[in-house]
């Protein structure tokens, strides 16, 4: 093998050749960056001796491993083509890293897109026939691709090999929602909050579901159990005053404004509805503030000042409306769309004039 760079180091001369990159490529995506793992594997330290003892000398010499600046970009049939040239298949890798390859696999999901992931992890399950998390990635990029059946197939065989594999139960829940399946989202999604109750998006997810089907007493049920678990929850009692309106129980849903109005936002997904249910009982001051300091701690939630241009026009600051207007127009517009309902409800038609927002 052509030799690339020699160096001079205190116990004598390492050559670093093509195949070195390859090497490290191994070790790090096969074997988790283990060279006594990658050793044990008396075909591969046969046929990499040279290449491995060199490149153990080097990181020696300089007090830390080679990492990815040293190889990437990584291309799979590259990577084939050097195996093969070698005498080496893919059964050659023996006692493989999953998690280390798992990882791997996600980040050349992100990098080379969905196709090429799919064509190496089909390679992979090779490697690690067992290994669940496999099947599950596998599984949700079949779902993005539009193949459902491969997708469910998939995922079904990850929980299948690991009962607790809570992505799998996420994904499968998403899909079989998407295709209006509700009562097989529903089943997933409750053995998801039961492995991981902390989920809280899966709640108001599961809610939904129930809702579709027209179940209300089931969907009021979640979002109380969401309500209880975590008592700063303004969204759970939010979705929960509707729910209440929509069958027709006026005081609960008044309960759970009220119980609104006496918090607040700790998550920044609450910010919005929290401000709707203060406007909603006239109490723009104290909304006011709020977003004021929320702003100002958290400057990449700044979309939020849209919110401030209803207590801004109640006090008659239309002079500080039109500027957060004006903004928002010019640079981030679709902000300012997602908003117009929120001015329709809030605003008179006249307030609205006032603003050219008709």
């Amino acid at each position: 093998m052509k030799g690339l760079v020699k160096f001079v180091i205190p116990s004598g001369e390492c050559i670093i050749t093509e195949l070195s990159p390859f090497v490290l490529m191994i070790r790090d995506y096969l074997y988790g960056g283990s060279w006594k793992k990658m050793r044990n594997n008396a075909k591969l330290n046969g046929v990499f001796t040279s290449e491995i003892n060199a490149l153990e000398e080097v990181e020696k010499f300089i007090g830390e491993p080679l990492t990815g600046y040293t190889y990437e970009p990584f291309v799979l049939n590259e990577f084939l083509d050097v195996i093969k040239e070698n005498g080496l298949t893919m059964n050659s890798f023996k006692d493989v890293d999953p998690e280390a390859l798992y990882l791997f696999a996600q980040r050349y999901a992100d990098e080379m897109g969905t196709e090429k992931a799919i064509e190496l992890l089909k390679m992979l399950l090779n490697l690690a026939p067992k290994y669940a998390h496999f099947y599950e990635l596998l599984g949700s990029l079949c779902v993005e691709m539009g193949n459902f059946n491969a997708g469910e197939k998939n995922l079904l065989k990850s929980i299948e090999l690991e009962p607790g594999l809570v992505e799998a139960y996420s994904e499968l829940g998403e899909m079989y929602y998407n295709l209006e399946r509700y009562e097989e989202a529903i089943k997933y999604w409750k053995k998801e909050v039961e492995l991981s109750p902390q989920n809280r998006f899966t709640y108001f997810m599961l809610s939904d579901a129930y809702k579709k089907l027209h179940h209300y007493e089931d969907a009021i049920d979640v979002m109380k159990k969401l309500r209880e678990m975590d008592e700063r929850n303004i969204l759970a009692r939010y979705k929960l005053a509707a729910l209440y309106r929509e069958i027709g129980d006026e005081e609960k849903a008044r309960k759970c404004e009220e119980e609104i109005l006496n918090l607040r936002p700790y998550y920044n997904n609450d910010v919005e509805v929290w401000a709707k249910v203060q406007f909603k009982y006239g109490r723009c001051k104290e909304t006011e503030d709020v977003l004021l300091d929320y702003i100002q701690r958290y400057p990449l939630d700044a979309h939020l000042k849209l919110l401030l241009i209803v207590p801004y026009v109640k006090t008659g600051r239309y002079k500080e409306a039109n500027k957060i207007l004006d903004e928002f127009r010019s640079s981030k517009i679709w902000y300012y769309y997602g908003k117009k309902e929120l001015f329709s409800e809030f605003l008179t038609d006249e307030e609205r004039r006032s603003l050219n927002l008709t």
